[in-house]
């Protein structure tokens, strides 16, 4: 059969110039130009394609077929040529000018956290401290998250979380300028009114996290993981799901004791020492490693070392995400936690 009325043969052909658009595809570097039309004999030989790619873009009518050919040739070169030039290199991106990363300890032999949490753990609980009655709760924090394509880096924001038992509340948002790039400081001193951006929620519209937390560190323990079940198994999740219950409570002394020890009781936590947080205070940090979407990331949660409040939440990059010039180790996301209260009804 002559190739110009080879219908499998173009078929195949085309689908190898498709292919080539992506370079980045994993264990599958793009063809050679001039090896195309090779590969698709090649591959035609003694067995038909999985479908008619060629048929369903070749409109019905004579004399179609030389036009076609050299169309699907023109469709390969335009394809590979830029293809074959960019093996081997990162799509271009814009400058990653995340914040820097904080200091810890960061040795590959650092020691298990269990013995600084229990110590914690014990500290806490003989404190006397409780929340102040009130029927809202407040959090106040600062954020900021990482564009990891590579864009421009995102902004910070300042947060305001007020809510109460029946789901109702009031969240501030105030936009903060962007942070020096590699600088750890950058809490903003106060709160610029006119930039305020409310959002309120009506009864049950926000859900609460753990909305009861037991003072019992085996109750605690099966609540913080019915939060986000990969607790179970998964020392960063607990992290996280410890961050978000810090991010919505203001816990009492007897209740940070509970949480201290469920972390105490958590294997693959490390201990990273004594850490300044972005907002100058000094704090005792854990972290665990962990893979999310194939990328590698580092938790890391600093608590202060007198009262067991949560200071700050840090997650590191410890590996590329995929079509990323992003650098490793970068930081990925922050949260400094300012305070917490509760309260009669919201304030200014």
């Amino acid at each position: 059969m002559d190739r110009l009325d080879d219908d499998a043969y173009f078929d195949r052909m085309l689908r190898d110039g498709i292919s080539a658009v992506d370079p980045w595809s994993p264990g599958d570097e793009p063809p050679d130009p001039l090896d195309l039309l090779d590969r698709a004999d090649a591959r035609h030989a003694g067995r038909g394609p999985a479908g008619r790619l060629w048929q369903r873009l070749r409109p019905a009518r004579p004399g179609f077929t030389l036009v076609a050919a050299a169309a699907a040739v023109a469709v390969v070169f335009v394809i590979a040529v830029p293809v074959t030039l960019l093996r081997g290199r990162t799509p271009a991106t814009a400058p990653y000018d995340a914040p820097g990363l904080l200091r810890y300890a960061d040795g590959a032999a650092e020691p298990p956290a269990r013995t600084t949490l229990a110590a914690l753990s014990a500290a806490v609980g003989r404190l006397t401290d409780e929340p102040p009655a009130g029927a809202y709760t407040r959090v106040r924090t600062q954020t900021w998250a990482a564009d990891l394509t590579g864009g421009p880096a995102a902004a910070p924001f300042r947060e305001e979380l007020w809510w109460q038992a029946d789901g109702s509340g009031t969240r501030l948002r105030v936009p903060l300028p962007g942070q020096a790039p590699g600088s750890t400081r950058g809490v903003d001193p106060g709160w610029a009114a006119a930039a305020v951006q409310p959002t309120v929620f009506g009864v049950g519209e926000l859900r609460i996290p753990v909305p009861r937390v037991d003072l019992r560190p085996e109750i605690l323990a099966g609540e913080l993981i019915a939060e986000n079940p990969d607790a179970a198994h998964d020392p960063a999740a607990m992290l996280r799901v410890v961050e978000t219950l810090f991010g919505w409570h203001d816990l009492g002394a007897p209740q940070r004791s509970a949480v201290l020890r469920v972390l105490a009781d958590t294997d693959g936590l490390v201990d990273r020492g004594t850490v300044v947080d972005r907002a100058g205070r000094t704090g005792t940090a854990v972290s665990a490693d962990g893979t999310d979407a194939g990328v590698s990331k580092r938790d890391i949660l600093v608590f202060d070392p007198v009262d067991g409040r949560l200071l700050a939440y840090e997650q590191i990059l410890l590996s590329r995400p995929a079509r990323s010039s992003v650098p490793v180790p970068s930081l990925a996301a922050y949260t400094v936690f300012l305070g917490s209260t509760r309260a009669p009804a919201p304030t200014a």
